[in-house]
């Protein structure tokens, strides 16, 4: 009778632990060089649903489909070309593909905010630097069922454009843009993927924009918001679970009905060592990578320091170089994947590199 006692305590038990509330923090978000695969469904099957709020619910995805691939890299902001822009933020998150987007992300022990992004708009060449003021709210730290907030944030941009409209030559797009988001962790369960199940919390997030538009034609700033601008609004559920680093699983909801748009989820386990490289001006050479006691670098442009940081983002190792090329010793540092991060003569990022000392 005891023994059956004891089996049933420790049913129990194993029950809640493997299904109850999670609480989400700050060491549930992505750190540097975390590369995540994310799949989209642009038409879910019709049992892909929300769901109800609440708490113990179960969501089944494992019928999401895949039709397109998102490459998503979290790495330090000042690896990237754009971070110099962005000294508040500690954490970028760029999507890889033809053209890549930078998200420049802020965390702290309270929150997860995006304070800008650099990213090609509205048909620019090159990618544009938008800072948000104030900053968008993503998430808060801690976070667990029924966790809400309130976020307002705005950006202003002005965009060359240069092309014919009507029988006017546009030479320049100005749009500011407010957003409103209201999130709120209104459920909690166990939700199945093709990676598996997991206990996540489910967030509902809304979003309400109002876009101002202006044209610069003939010298004049032409208000256009009456056509291209104006309220707009939109929904989502995101699922969330600890120690993965990134949204589990999100579905795009219709803001009035609920219909499910498309889904999006991890399609492997994060991998951890991803390095986004870059040489913002000439070739930068690194060699022998990997090495164990020495490594020679060489540039078309003048170095003026180099810097060795771990896949934490402590830097291990500086040394001014004031040439295009010259030799640092790492046979002190321990092996790994390291960052080399090279900066020209007015302090900006030539080059990011990965180094593995073996």
């Amino acid at each position: 009778m005891k023994k059956k006692f004891t089996l049933f305590v420790l049913a129990v038990i194993f029950s809640f632990t493997v299904k109850s509330q999670i609480i989400l923090d700050q060491g549930d978000v992505a750190q540097p060089l975390t590369q995540f695969i994310q799949y989209h469904d642009t038409m879910p099957n019709i049992l892909i649903q929300p769901g109800s709020p609440g708490a113990n619910q179960t969501w089944d995805f494992s019928l999401l489909q895949h039709h397109t691939t998102d490459s998503l890299i979290f790495t330090n902001s000042q690896w990237t070309p754009y971070g110099s822009s962005f000294t508040n933020s500690n954490l970028c998150m760029m999507k890889v593909g033809t053209d890549t987007n930078y998200s420049y992300l802020k965390t702290d022990a309270d929150s997860m905010v995006m304070v800008g992004q650099a990213a090609k708009f509205m048909g620019s060449a090159n990618p544009i630097v938008v800072k948000m003021n104030p900053s968008s709210k993503l998430v808060d730290f801690p976070s667990t069922y029924q966790s809400s907030f309130t976020s307002n944030s705005q950006f202003k941009v002005v965009v060359y454009y240069g092309q014919v409209v009507g029988s006017f030559t546009v030479d320049s797009i100005k749009v500011k843009e407010t957003m409103t988001t209201t999130s709120t962790f209104d459920a909690w369960g166990n939700l199945t993927t093709n990676l598996g199940t997991y206990n996540c919390l489910r967030a509902k997030v809304k979003q309400v924009t109002n876009d101002s538009i202006w044209a610069q034609i003939l010298g004049n700033w032409v208000d256009m918001t009456a056509t291209y601008g104006g309220l707009d609004s939109s929904k989502r559920y995101s699922w969330w679970a600890k120690d993965i680093g990134f949204v589990l699983a999100e579905l795009d909801v219709d803001p009035v009905t609920d219909s499910v748009l498309g889904g999006k989820y991890l399609a492997v386990q994060p991998a951890p060592g991803s390095v986004m490289e870059f040489s913002a001006a000439g070739n930068v050479t690194i060699y022998p990578n990997p090495s164990s006691d020495f490594i020679s670098i060489n540039s078309v442009n003048s170095i003026q320091t180099i810097e060795v940081v771990d896949a934490l983002g402590k830097i291990v190792k500086s040394q001014n170089f004031n040439n295009k090329s010259g030799i640092i010793n790492i046979a002190d540092l321990d092996k790994g994947i390291y960052i080399i991060r090279i900066k020209g003569e007015d302090g900006t990022a030539l080059s990011v590199k990965k180094l593995i000392v073996q």
